[in-house]
This record gives C-alpha cells, sequence and structure tokens, in this order.
C-alpha cells in the first residue's frame, strides 16, 4: 500500500493532530482506515495536508476529498483528446491569438523547427545567445513548452554579456553560458519566450512587483458553465514564480470570493504547518485590501475561452492581473486536486456525480 508517508511520520503527525485539535489517534487511524477505501482513495498524506482530523468534519464530507494520486481516475469523465491545449504552450498562445483572447505576447520560441506568429525562431545555442544579448536590459520570461510546473521557468530582469551574466528576478545572477546551454531546444522540447506582464498596480502594492496568478477552476458541461473555486497563488521571497506544488513552493495562496473577486482569506503551508496570513510576508501589506480588478471581464474571458474547449469539463485557468489588464496565461487540463480543496471543499459534489453518472449507468 502506497501511504506517501512512513508509519513513524504516521504516528508523529497524529500525535500533532491531537495537541492541535484535541482528536484522538485512535479517531484519526479510524478515519484514514476508513478514507483509503473512498471514492477520493485518501492516503494519510492527503488526510493530514487538508487536516481532515479537525473535528466536526462529518465523514461523508470526508468521502468526498481527492487524493492527488488519484486525479487521473477522478478526471476520467474529460476528453483527452483536449489536454494538448493543457501540456504544449505554443498551441495554447496560437489559438487565445486565433481566438482574440488575452495573453501574454510571445517573441520568441526556442526549438529546432517550431514557429509562432510574429516571433522570433531560435533553433540553436548561437541564435539562442544573440538573442539574449540582444535583449540587454528588456526583461523577459522564458518557460518550457511542454511543462506544467514551472521547472525550467525564469524571470529575466536583464542580461550583461560584458560580464557575462543573467540577472535574474530573485536577484541571483547565473552565467550567461550556463544559461544558454539550459534552454536549447530539443526534438521533444523547446521554450516560450515572452514579454514580461507586469502586475497590475493594485495588485503590486499588496504582494510586490512580481507577477502572480489565480486559478480559476471551472466547471463547462452541456451549455452549463461555472465558476467552481479560484485562488490567488502568491509567490513568496525569492521565488521567480508563483507555483504552488503541492505546498512545496513555499508560496502563500488565498481563497477568492468567485462573484466580486475579493480576497477572503490568505494561508501559507498545508496540513499541521497550514497558518493564515493577514499581510503579505514581504511587504507588510494586508491582503484584505485587494480585490482583482476587472473581474467580471475576465472570468467572462474564461467562459468564452472554455465554451471552445468542450472536451475539458473542468479545468484550471491561471489569469493574470496584469498593469494591461487581465491576461490568460494557461489552461491546465486535469488541474491539480490539492490546492482547490485547502480550505475544507472537497471536489466531489453534484457536478462532478453528474459527470461520472454516464460511466456508472454503462
Amino acid at each position: 500500500m502506497n501511504l506517501g508517508l512512513t508509519l513513524g511520520q504516521i504516528v508523529k503527525s497524529a500525535r500533532a493532530a491531537k495537541q492541535q485539535t484535541g482528536r484522538s489517534i485512535t479517531g484519526q487511524v479510524w478515519d484514514m482506515a476508513r478514507l483509503r477505501f473512498a471514492p477520493g482513495r485518501i492516503r494519510p498524506e492527503a488526510y493530514f495536508k487538508y487536516r481532515l482530523y479537525t473535528p466536526g468534519i462529518p465523514m461523508e464530507r470526508k468521502r468526498r476529498f481527492v487524493d492527488e494520486w488519484a486525479r487521473p481516475s477522478f478526471y476520467r469523465f474529460d476528453d483527452r483528446r483536449f489536454y494538448a491545449m493543457g501540456t504544449d504552450k505554443l498551441l495554447f498562445y496560437t489559438l487565445m491569438r486565433a481566438w482574440n483572447l488575452p495573453a501574454p505576447r510571445v517573441i520568441a520560441v526556442i526549438h529546432p523547427w517550431r514557429v509562432f506568429a510574429d516571433a522570433e525562431t531560435l533553433r540553436d545555442a548561437a541564435e539562442i545567445r544573440s538573442f539574449f544579448v540582444r535583449r540587454g536590459n528588456n526583461p523577459f520570461f522564458i518557460k518550457r513548452v511542454d511543462d506544467i510546473r514551472g521547472r525550467g521557468a525564469a524571470l529575466v530582469r536583464a542580461v550583461d554579456p560584458a560580464a557575462g551574466l543573467v540577472r535574474l528576478g530573485n536577484g541571483e545572477s547565473v552565467s550567461l553560458d550556463d544559461f544558454v546551454a539550459r534552454h536549447t531546444g530539443t526534438r521533444d522540447g523547446g521554450f516560450v519566450i515572452q514579454e514580461l506582464a507586469r502586475p497590475h498596480p493594485d495588485v503590486a502594492a499588496v504582494i510586490g512587483d512580481r507577477l502572480a496568478t489565480v486559478r480559476v477552476m471551472t466547471f463547462a458541461h452541456e451549455g452549463t458553465f461555472k465558476v467552481k473555486r479560484a485562488l490567488l497563488r502568491i509567490p513568496v521571497g525569492r521565488s521567480m514564480t508563483d507555483n504552488f506544488a503541492a505546498g512545496a513552493a513555499g508560496n502563500a495562496y488565498a481563497a477568492i470570493d468567485t462573484e466580486t473577486g475579493r480576497l477572503i482569506t490568505a494561508t501559507r503551508g498545508t496540513g499541521l504547518d497550514q497558518r493564515e496570513l493577514e499581510t503579505h510576508p514581504d511587504t507588510g501589506v494586508p491582503f484584505a485590501r485587494l480585490t482583482m480588478p476587472g473581474w467580471d471581464s475576465a472570468i467572462a474571458d474564461i467562459r468564452r475561452a472554455a465554451s471552445y474547449l468542450p472536451g475539458l469539463k473542468m479545468a484550471g485557468w491561471d489569469l493574470a492581473f496584469t498593469d494591461q489588464g487581465a491576461m490568460l496565461i494557461e489552461v491546465n487540463a486535469a488541474p491539480g486536486v490539492v490546492l482547490p480543496q485547502l480550505y475544507f471543499e472537497p471536489l466531489m459534489d453534484a457536478d462532478t456525480n453528474a459527470l461520472h453518472a454516464p460511466e456508472k449507468a454503462a
């Protein structure tokens, strides 16, 4: 059985949970045994991450949470032919352009043969280096074509060819030669280079001069569209991206009122380490001041994009509120299930039951 935690870690966590909440260790063990065989296949690791040891949560509600390792079976209602939209950023930005939906401008593509309209094509190390040098003090953002976890992504503030250095958004400098070598395209993958999108002043006033995206989880099926969850992923410290990585990235996150775009509560950490934040750890500005600007218009853009992708019944849209307006950064097919459930809201509900119902009937 894949528990995700060792027996010693489970015992240690159960003791800490008892100290925090008063819930008995016996009760927790009984919970974990029952939930392991529930539809969401909750392992002890997820039990503690979702704080399901908290007194007062009915077992029926706990059974509707979904473990990350059960994600493929949970999203089995999707038409996976549409998954390329989530795994291929060039395809995504090509369609955003065709559908006249707002997205960051692509200025170059690193790949042996792929292209993007009006963008430079960089085929080898010499062309890549030349592009970086020509950018000089003009910042840009670079990310992999085929990755959804922020691996290999970097915010470049400036390139100093005389010193042979690339100045990154987190204050670090790296060798220009090494940076070129790490960002050379291959047959199986490449990189997208975009103009650096800057945060809307209202957002920057709270989290600082760095881009953060709102993960908007939507339900779209047979003409029905709903925003199920909205959470702002908040970069903290020297992080160059806002990736959550199931809590491992160290960034903060905040629940958003899906009707108004107002931040409800901000948090950092998961499970036993989950703590609410009143202010941003770096700026010291209260989160309560922030309502995402142009919220209704941004959701209308997502609704229109979702209407073009009927195979994605539940999708995770990454939305950035920039000084040029809200922009669609990417769509995640079968999006991660940890972040949307950290505020005691299980993913299994009437909507997902309806999507799974045809399979049960068959």
